[in-house]
């Protein structure tokens, strides 16, 4: 038995390893939107170069994708005594919600399993070991940066204890969020990719101001998927009792102590609420709604809620739709202060999308978040999934 890291594993089998770990990633996507606070995963089981089983999980508290697949050799007809695991995150070797897939693994009779990525939940940090004991080959390594873009999030909070941040902005030519053209600037496809956008993560933030101006839903349209939790930053309560983002009851609202007991209780009925010392200190008020579950957060507020976030360095994503229009009165929200880390850029319908991260604003900036980091590698979640 013998554990490889694909920095060491480049001719034998990479090929063949790269081809079913691909697929893996694929099946993996499967569950996005849907997993949360677990991670997407996928799996499959190859016998003699001939997939036998394969499987993804599908939602928190269900079936692991190792027990899928392992279930589904049995439903072909398939033994699997002796094939190779292939699976996009390391298995869990726990008792969570369910049992470790380690031992189900090991049941099975697989000699050998392969990884993109180790998870770095410190409950997951015997699978090494227990592999080892009961000789199966275990290898790490294979397309993780890919794996690691498809669980952002859930990486993200293991690490810090914060929800991944999306920061979504429309943009005229001019470098404009709003003006008189009505409540869009953009054009049906890129409102389209919002809406997928949003079935994707746990919540929709944005400030009053936005609810005042535009009476949003925040729900998902245009596509299937569920609706994600509304969240809306209100220090006064100023909200109004019939204002759509209230209607289906998945709404939460953040507001300090100054606001009256009168106020709370009467928007209870209608949303969760959540009451905070300083509603400036978004650091505190993610680790509460990390706290809740929420790890993925999409923040489409207006241009103070952005700039506060972007302020903070708190944001992981950034996507910006520029549409071919100028606005001659509007709200100005200028790029050029954003260092951009890396940028994809690309057509969508009548609209230019811009989608990547950001560097921290200066060197001194950059320290601090890697001290961050470092301090928080000791103090990683325990997530039972």
């Amino acid at each position: 038995m013998y554990i490889t890291k694909s920095t060491n594993y480049k001719q034998k089998n990479s090929m063949k390893d790269t081809f079913f770990i691909k697929k893996t990633i694929e099946l993996a996507k499967k569950g996005l939107g849907e997993t949360s606070p677990n991670p997407c995963v996928g799996a499959i089981l190859v016998k003699n170069g001939k997939i036998i089983g394969k499987g993804w999980h599908k939602k928190a508290g269900g079936p692991h994708a190792e027990i899928i697949a392992i279930d589904d050799c049995g439903k072909r007809g398939e033994k699997t005594e002796g094939s190779t695991l292939y699976v996009s995150l390391s298995p869990c070797c726990h008792y969570g919600k369910t049992g470790p897939c380690t031992e189900a693994i090991i049941d099975a009779k697989i000699s050998k399993v392969v990884a993109a990525m180790s998870d770095p939940n410190p409950l997951c940090h015997n699978t090494t070991t227990i592999f080892k004991k009961h000789n199966i080959e275990y290898t790490v390594g294979i397309m993780e940066q890919q794996a690691r873009e498809l669980n952002a999030p859930y990486l993200k909070y293991i690490t810090t204890g914060l929800p991944y941040i999306t920061l979504k902005m429309a943009l005229s030519l001019n470098e404009k969020i709003s003006g008189q053209q009505g409540p869009y600037i953009t054009c049906f496809e890129s409102r389209k990719y919002v809406h997928k956008l949003r079935r994707n993560v746990d919540a929709v933030l944005v400030g009053i101001n936005t609810i005042l101006a535009d009476n949003p839903h925040l729900n998902v349209r245009h596509v299937k998927g569920k609706n994600p939790k509304k969240i809306i930053l209100d220090s006064s309560l100023k909200i109004h009792f019939d204002s759509a983002v209230l209607r289906d009851g998945n709404a939460l609202i953040i507001t300090t102590k100054k606001t009256s007991e009168k106020q709370k209780n009467l928007l209870s009925k209608k949303a969760e609420i959540i009451v905070v010392e300083n509603i400036k200190n978004l650091k505190k008020i993610l680790t509460l709604l990390a706290d809740t579950g929420i790890r993925h957060i999409l923040v489409e507020g207006g241009k103070k809620v952005a700039e506060s976030f972007l302020q903070h360095q708190i944001v992981d994503k950034m996507v910006v739709f520029i549409a071919p229009i100028i606005i001659k009165k509007g709200i100005d929200f200028s790029l050029a202060s954003l260092k951009w880390k890396e940028k994809k850029i690309k057509k969508i319908g009548t609209d230019i999308l811009w989608e990547g991260s950001l560097f921290p604003k200066n060197k001194t900036d950059e320290k601090k978040i890697k001290k961050s980091r470092e301090k928080n590698r000791n103090k990683k979640r325990n997530h039972e999934r």
